[in-house]
């Protein structure tokens, strides 16, 4: 194969897969990915840009490739996932890292590309003007709540 073409998932659910999706929407070429993968049980069966995500087993007889979407772990995911096709006999699958070839720098330099560009103003966009504010004292005052994340405390009993 070799080509991006044909039908795709995206093993990942994190920032490189949705790096992955957004560089191939902005490509025009989103319809080639079917599904996401994932090993977490949690998600399985859970849709990501409206995409159902899968279990490998689960996408290997649908899909002619696999985009690694992982920044960090690639290699790993990687040779887990051959490793999965060669236990199974499985070799007509393509499986495209395409954060292999890059350094650290290159893949962060990359990811505020995509960030800034995903982030960037629409046209439909309103800058909020402080100056066209007027306060009046029987307004209700607005009081912003911090909802911790959830911590460990260590305690003693």
């Amino acid at each position: 194969k070799g080509k991006l073409d044909g039908r795709w998932a995206i093993y990942g659910t994190g920032n490189g897969a949705e790096i992955v999706y957004e560089a191939l929407r902005e490509m025009g070429m989103q319809h080639i990915i079917i599904c996401f993968v994932d090993r977490d049980d949690y998600l399985s069966a859970k849709k990501l840009h409206n995409k159902k995500i899968e279990k490998l087993c689960e996408v290997v007889s649908k899909v002619d490739g696999i985009i690694i979407g992982a920044v960090n772990n690639h290699k790993l995911i990687t040779e887990r996932i051959n490793n999965y096709l060669t236990q199974n006999k499985i070799s007509n699958l393509t499986v495209l890292d395409i954060f292999e070839y890059n350094s650290s720098l290159d893949k962060e330099e990359y990811i505020a590309y995509i960030e800034k560009s995903v982030l960037k103003k629409r046209d439909e966009f309103v800058e909020f003007n402080p100056l066209e504010f007027v306060w009046e004292e029987q307004m209700v005052k607005a009081i912003a709540w911090y909802l911790p994340q959830f911590h460990q405390l260590a305690y003693s009993a």
